[in-house]
């Protein structure tokens, strides 16, 4: 466990009492240590003979690319279900079949229907990963899957007494030789390397480092960006539309009872990164999704653009929307109908 490695005399210890043949030195676990609170990583990463490129470089690349930052994408209520329900399904959680533990009668949540569905019957490969089922979106109220909901779901792995005692151990983020994230990110990687000529949808929701403190996020920042390089590398990415979002801001913490972090919490991040062939071939939905993550959005407006990206062309020829939509495609631009209630006397 990495909180062990602040301790290096006990790790060298724990290493003595299984006989290991090649011990390293208690200078190396404090590198590996210290390694790991600066980027996230506990292995070295791949070289080409020529000098690393320095971290802030390549973050300051990453920024670069998700350039096209929501800016006023809001929440819709308290809590992770509260915004991932509707970004998934269209419906807040209120308007569909109960799935409560409390209620007798509850359905288990595959009666909600997952935009996942969609891109399934169109001929996808689905994925869906999240960790920590303990608090998931879909187990902590709620009864969960009954049946598997993707062609591929990490979430058994995550039940298995092993990776328990890994990951589920008090501050415990490594499994072997990985993180904890960096684990969690080779899932996303496998599957998009073992798919590369089809078309596939996943949606993956990490929250072991920010759940209960936020301040470990910067932790994942060298890992997501070896992911984008990977996808890169493998031409992945030029097929890929890819969405970086969080859920929602600090809900307990010092921070969150400042105004600055009342409005961080109901402004979370959301991000999008589109091939450069998707640019070119619809430059009217690109300019709408520029001006429209300048506008007040919300998860509904988010499913609404997964589903349009089902048809782009008939998204990307879209003139008339109607504003009263609770729900418009980012990639939808003109709103020319508003229709105004009379005001009551």
């Amino acid at each position: 466990m990495m909180a062990k490695l602040q301790f290096p005399s006990l790790v060298k210890r724990h290493f003595q009492n299984d006989n290991v043949q090649h011990i390293p030195t208690e200078k190396t676990i404090k590198a590996i240590y210290d390694t790991f609170l600066e980027i996230g990583l506990v292995r070295d990463r791949e070289r080409s003979g020529r000098p690393s490129v320095t971290t802030s470089k390549k973050l300051d690349e990453s920024a670069e690319v998700l350039s096209n930052n929501s800016v006023g994408y809001n929440i819709l209520g308290d809590g992770t279900p509260a915004q991932i329900i509707p970004m998934l399904t269209g419906m807040q959680e209120k308007e569909l079949p109960s799935t409560l533990h409390r209620d007798k009668n509850g359905s288990f949540v595959n009666v909600y229907p997952f935009v996942w569905n969609k891109y399934r019957d169109q001929g996808y490969v689905t994925g869906y990963a999240e960790d920590g089922p303990n608090i998931g979106i879909w187990t902590l109220r709620l009864r969960g899957f009954n049946q598997t909901p993707t062609d591929h779901y990490m979430l058994p792995f995550y039940r298995l007494p092993v990776t328990k005692s890994f990951l589920y151990a008090q501050n415990s983020y490594c499994f072997g030789n990985q993180t904890s994230f960096e684990l969690f990110l080779s899932y996303i990687r496998r599957f998009w390397t073992s798919y590369p000529t089809d078309n596939k949808f996943f949606f993956g929701f990490f929250k072991q480092y920010t759940h209960d403190d936020y301040s470990r996020g910067s932790l994942t920042d060298a890992p997501i960006f070896d992911l984008l390089r990977t996808l890169h590398k493998s031409g992945q990415l030029e097929r890929t539309v890819f969405i970086l979002m969080t859920d929602h801001g600090a809900r307990f913490s010092a921070a969150r009872r400042t105004p600055q972090g009342t409005i961080e919490e109901r402004l979370p991040f959301m991000s999008f990164i589109l091939p450069s062939s998707f640019r070119q071939k619809y430059p009217r939905a690109v300019n709408a999704l520029r001006t429209n993550i300048n506008r007040l959005t919300t998860p509904l407006d988010v499913h609404a653009t997964l589903l349009s990206l089902l048809d782009m062309n008939e998204a990307s020829s879209t003139n008339n929307v109607n504003v009263t939509q609770r729900a418009i495609s980012l990639f939808n631009f003109d709103i020319i109908h508003i229709d105004f209630l009379p005001m009551q006397t």
